[in-house]
């Protein structure tokens, strides 16, 4: 099968919704009031945006995606825009707050080393980032060491595959990988099916 520019496949929504509710279940419990929300890489669909808002309809929410995309009626998008070249700094223009509470994304996975440690930049203390990665990501040498100073919270292992293109599904085992701000020590491990 040939590849899709920029990696731009599509979360499936049953894989969204349960990267945002894992996600949330991480989070800090006490703090509820203003959350940011932030999908890097949202594309046409902006997936995690939609089931964020049915969590916490008053929470600032924004999609970015390197392409030009349209936003969703009532999703507030910006196109055109690198994720990998945001800083803290461009924050309190973008979302009107100067550090993000809840990250989810499907990253292009060559990038996604580089959008999890951009990711962990972004977030609050005690904030939480999610990312939907083939399994794989965690067997790798190159890694071992990024493991080690990065370390994960929990790893959501899916009990099938999700279809990123019609209804199809390829040989790749995948799991939602959330990063908490501030946790150390060794990661959980859960599974989910859809």
């Amino acid at each position: 099968m040939e590849r899709i520019d920029n990696d731009n496949y599509a979360t499936p929504d049953d894989y969204a919704s349960v990267g945002v509710a894992k996600a949330i279940e991480a989070f800090d419990k006490k703090r509820r009031g203003n959350l940011t929300f932030l999908e890097p890489g949202c594309g046409d669909i902006q997936p995690h945006m939609g089931f964020f808002k049915d969590f916490f309809p008053g929470a600032k929410m924004l999609g970015i995606d390197i392409r030009n995309v349209e936003p969703k009626q009532g999703e507030e998008v910006v196109s055109d825009l690198d994720f990998l070249q945001m800083s803290r700094q461009d924050l309190p223009a973008l979302i009107g707050a100067d550090g993000v509470d809840i990250i989810v994304t499907n990253p292009p996975y060559k990038f996604a080393r580089e959008f999890i440690l951009r990711s962990l930049a972004l977030l609050n203390p005690g904030g939480v980032a999610g990312f939907l990665l083939k399994l794989d990501f965690l067997g790798s040498r190159g890694r071992v060491s990024f493991f080690q100073d990065t370390p994960l919270y929990e790893v959501c292992v899916s009990g099938g595959r999700p279809s990123f293109t019609c209804g199809t599904t390829d040989m790749h085992n995948y799991g939602y990988f959330l990063w908490k701000n501030g946790h150390l020590g060794d990661p959980k491990i859960s599974w989910f099916t859809v």
